[in-house]
């Protein structure tokens, strides 16, 4: 009969629960130790075949790469597509949106801001 069984029937001598308890902890213990080798074989497994993948990660990096670039662009109906037009539309278009206008300065107190 075992321990729990024996526990729900009759209860367990002092010898029993200690007993008991050793049980549960070589049990906690091969558990942790089962635990360890699974991922140390995953680790050794990864180690192993791990860079069979590394040409799949290099196209897929690649193709972000170039799915990221702006090789074109089109201003006002005109389409820019050498690499130095390109650049220079991107550049007027962002000064152009951070350019500061006169319109709309503060005054407090006859005091001008504008120069600072």
């Amino acid at each position: 009969m075992g321990l729990d069984a024996r526990e729900k029937l009759v209860g367990l001598s002092n010898e029993d629960e200690s007993r008991r308890l050793q049980l549960k902890g070589d049990i906690e213990q091969l558990a942790s130790l089962e635990e360890i080798s699974w991922r140390q074989k995953s680790r050794a497994l990864f180690v192993k075949e791990g860079d069979n993948n590394t040409r799949f990660f290099h196209r897929l990096a690649n193709s972000h790469r170039n799915a990221n670039q702006i090789k074109r662009i089109e201003v006002d109906g005109v389409l820019y597509e050498d690499e130095l037009d390109v650049r220079s539309q991107i550049v007027l278009f962002y000064q152009g949106l951070y350019k500061e206008t006169e319109v709309g300065r503060h005054t407090m107190d006859g005091l001008d801001f504008s120069l600072y």
